[in-house]
């Protein structure tokens, strides 16, 4: 079943399918397969490293950073002027170049004798838990960014460019996640990806918006969508209304 538009009104469940509620996070009623993007963090090596080599973990975490920069520069070359998509993807950015982060990542390096993988994840880590430990509700959010920065060096370091959510699609699909940050969002505009659903998230998030400014059909919030849904199934998603029908 290839992805279609379909009428906004009238999208009663299949007879043995089901309904799931959430809330609509980008307009736009598509239908198509699932693909299922498992959560979890990404996994890296733990390697403790000898003196000599520290230089060269060093060379590896700037070159990634230089490779992030670069697939982010490209998704906002992509974008139709500014808006706050481009905000958002800036935002992420100047995270990636933040000399506070290369400091931790340093530190861990040289100090901690640690691989640049484990550096990153164990200083983004770190930051993202003091940010989150914050009162300030916005302060706090940053530390979900952070964590977003961290798995994007980490795979960058692993010598992958892409999200889950790009490299698992292969024809037009709804992928499905228990998150996605806006650059895992608009890394889709690659891929054959025409409806994304969370299980968490609201209409005013980063993803959300980012969803929107890209046309992408999105609901979000959406409760067990990763117990409910598996792979394959044939889902249609009304980004209007923040429903999902699951066919039999």
């Amino acid at each position: 079943m290839t992805t279609r538009e379909l009428p906004i009104d009238g999208m009663p469940a299949p007879p043995g399918g089901s309904i799931l509620l959430g809330i609509a996070g980008s307009h736009g009623v598509v239908a198509g397969p699932a693909v299922v993007i498992e959560s979890g963090k990404m996994g890296f090596p733990r390697r403790r490293i000898l003196p000599p080599e520290e230089g060269l973990e060093w060379d590896r975490f700037a070159a990634a950073v230089s490779a992030v920069q670069a697939d982010l520069n490209g998704m906002l070359e992509s974008l139709d002027g500014g808006g706050p998509e481009a905000s958002i993807l800036g935002a992420y950015l100047l995270m990636v170049g933040d000399e506070t982060l290369a400091h931790a990542v340093g530190a861990q390096i040289r100090d901690k004798h640690r691989c640049a993988d484990w550096a990153v994840a164990a200083a983004t880590t770190s930051i993202a838990s003091r940010l989150s430990a914050v009162d300030d509700p916005y302060i706090r959010k940053r530390g979900y960014d952070v964590d977003f920065v961290g798995e994007r060096l980490v795979r960058a370091l692993g010598g992958e460019a892409e999200s889950d959510a790009a490299v698992q699609v292969t024809e037009p699909s709804i992928v499905v996640a228990h998150d996605l940050s806006p650059a895992d969002t608009a890394a889709m505009m690659s891929a054959s990806v025409v409806g994304f659903i969370t299980e968490v998230g609201s209409r005013t998030s980063h993803t959300a918006i980012m969803a929107r400014a890209l046309a992408i059909a999105a609901v979000v919030g959406v409760k067990d969508a990763l117990r409910r849904i598996e792979s394959g199934d044939q889902l249609v998603l009304d980004g209007l209304r923040g429903t999902v029908v699951i066919g039999p």
